[in-house]
Parts: C-alpha cells; sequence; structure tokens
C-alpha cells in the first residue's frame, strides 16, 4: 500500500480562479488583517478593497500636501478629548 503522505499519492490542489495567495499577502500583510478579518470578508468586499487600492482605483499615489490641506478643511477633526484620568 502507498504511503498517503507521498506527494505523488496526494492529489492535486484544485485551481481557483481567484488569487489567494496575493489576497492573503495583501490582506494579512499589507492591510495587517487580522485572520479572522481577512477570512470573513466577502468577494463583494474584497472587490471594493482592491477596486480602491489596485489599478484605476482611488488609491494610486501619496496625497499631495495641498490634498491634504484639502480634506483637512473639508472635514476638519472634532475637538480634542480632555486629557488625564477622569472618573466620575
Amino acid at each position: 500500500m502507498p504511503c498517503p503522505f507521498r506527494a505523488s499519492a496526494m492529489a492535486e490542489p484544485a485551481r481557483s480562479s481567484i488569487p489567494w495567495r496575493g489576497w492573503m499577502a495583501h490582506g494579512l500583510g499589507t492591510l495587517r488583517l487580522s485572520p479572522q478579518s481577512f477570512w470573513s470578508l466577502s468577494l463583494s468586499e474584497w472587490a471594493a478593497i482592491l477596486e480602491a487600492g489596485g489599478e484605476g482605483g482611488v488609491f494610486q499615489h501619496p496625497l499631495s500636501s495641498e490634498e491634504l490641506s484639502r480634506l483637512m478643511k473639508a472635514h476638519p477633526d472634532g475637538p480634542a478629548p480632555p486629557q488625564g484620568n477622569h472618573h466620575g
């Protein structure tokens, strides 16, 4: 009886049209998602993430100083939370 753990005895893994290796590298490495967060994403959510960051997406280059200033003026932060340890 052949050894079931030999490479020749193991079935070839099914090919997928989804590039899992690249998605895992991007999700777990670049985006620093936890494995739980990565695997809970739907394919629609992944499509949106890849569209935003990939070719033709909105994050093709870092913001210029002018773009950042414009965004900061359009969307200012609220007041800073109080400092210190308040118990109350």
